[in-house]
């Protein structure tokens, strides 16, 4: 706007007018006989700022929350691409005569032999281990061992070992048999579809 353009000329000639040596300067309140009114422009500045931290904060938002899905879906493949090995061996440990507890505790130590890094599905199996050693009750622990794992695949296998514990019985080698059997194609099942994705990308 010329009007306005004009009016700020006349104000910054003003101002340069003024004792440079004074801290502050008084605004002409009148211009060419009219009344002249200031704004700052703070609260224009403070509105974009809010509105940036708002979509700032929503941006940081999805992406973390993205970041936490990924991160769940990685366990669950990993759980499930150990869960045969856990089955295989629980079978192992049992036919040679070993108790529940004295099987997990072999499972577990040869984890912490061949594997360096974090394999979730044994690292459950150690806190369950943990806490049969700290006075809870074997049965409590393995049902937890499912639970904290959250696949159907882990809570289906504690109900196995829970009921092998409560009737004292050598059925869980028939049952584990053919759990180990299952897994094994559903992980093979599982492959082939990656696979099949991968190929597509």
């Amino acid at each position: 706007h010329q009007g306005e353009s004009d009016a700020k000329r006349q104000v910054q000639s003003y101002v340069d007018n003024q004792d440079v040596y004074d801290s502050q300067v008084n605004l002409p309140e009148k211009i060419d006989g009219k009344k002249v009114k200031y704004y700052s422009s703070k609260g224009q500045n403070s509105y974009v700022v809010v509105t940036i931290g708002l979509i700032l904060s929503v941006a940081l938002f999805f992406f973390k929350d993205r970041d936490i899905k990924d991160k769940i879906e990685d366990r669950n493949e990993q759980l499930l691409e150990d869960y045969p090995e856990i089955v295989n061996k629980l079978l192992l440990y049992h036919n040679a005569g070993l108790s529940v507890k004295s099987a997990i505790e072999k499972i577990v130590s040869d984890k912490k032999e061949y594997h360096e890094m974090l394999r979730y599905a044994y690292e459950e199996l150690e806190i369950s281990l943990i806490q049969m050693k700290s006075g809870v009750s074997e049965i409590k622990a393995i049902n937890n061992y499912g639970k904290n794992c959250g696949l159907h695949c882990y809570v289906k296998l504690s109900g196995i070992i829970e009921q092998n514990i409560r009737r004292g019985t050598n059925a869980m080698t028939v049952v584990l048999e053919n759990e180990l059997e299952s897994s094994m194609i559903e992980k093979k099942n599982t492959m082939l579809k990656a696979g099949g994705k991968i190929s597509t990308k």
